[in-house]
Formats: structure tokens, C-alpha cells, sequence
């Protein structure tokens, strides 16, 4: 796949994710990408994004509070990659040109 059609296909399917984190009452946000993320990171190429989790308005940061997100992620697309497998839970990427 071309970068464009991995990115296109990256929106589309955090796109399911979001709206099944809606469907099942979950507080899920945007995170502030671009601002923590080294340059040539799949952030800045439009494949990566981090997203934050909140419980009755408290931001979630453990790994662990994302795995049902991660799971759920996983199964929506062969190019899904969790962070959560490397102890960066809020990440959700496609894989392109061999990065994560």
C-alpha cells in the first residue's frame, strides 16, 4: 500500500474504533499528537495516533486501561498495531515500511 492509501485506510478504521468506544460508553479523546512524538514517527506520517481515556473525567495513563480498546483495535484491520503490546497503551497505528 502507498502512504496515502495506508492513511486513508488508518482514518476509515479509527473511525469504527471511535464510534465502538461510543457505542460502549467509553470517554475516548484525540490526544495532542505532534507535540511529544520524535519527527519521522508514523504520528507525522498519519498513521499513528494516541488517544486519552477518561473514567468520570479522570484521564487514564495506564496501559492496561486501554486493552479493551487495543483488542478491540486489533481485530479491525491486518495493519493495526496496539501500543499497548509495548507498554504505550493510548497508541493505535497502522504498521507501513516496517515501523509500528
Amino acid at each position: 500500500m502507498t502512504l496515502r492509501e495506508t492513511r486513508i485506510a488508518f482514518t476509515y478504521t479509527l473511525g469504527k474504533l471511535l464510534v465502538w468506544a461510543n457505542e460502549q460508553g467509553l470517554e475516548v479523546a484525540l490526544g495532542p499528537d505532534g507535540l511529544k512524538h520524535r519527527v519521522g514517527s508514523l504520528h507525522y506520517s498519519g498513521c499513528a495516533v494516541d488517544l486519552n481515556k477518561y473514567r468520570d473525567g479522570v484521564y487514564l495513563t495506564a496501559s492496561e486501561d486501554y486493552r479493551d480498546l487495543g483488542e478491540y483495535w486489533l481485530t479491525l484491520h491486518p495493519l493495526a498495531r496496539w501500543g499497548g503490546s509495548w507498554g504505550d497503551g493510548n497508541h493505535f497505528s497502522f504498521t507501513f515500511s516496517g515501523r509500528s
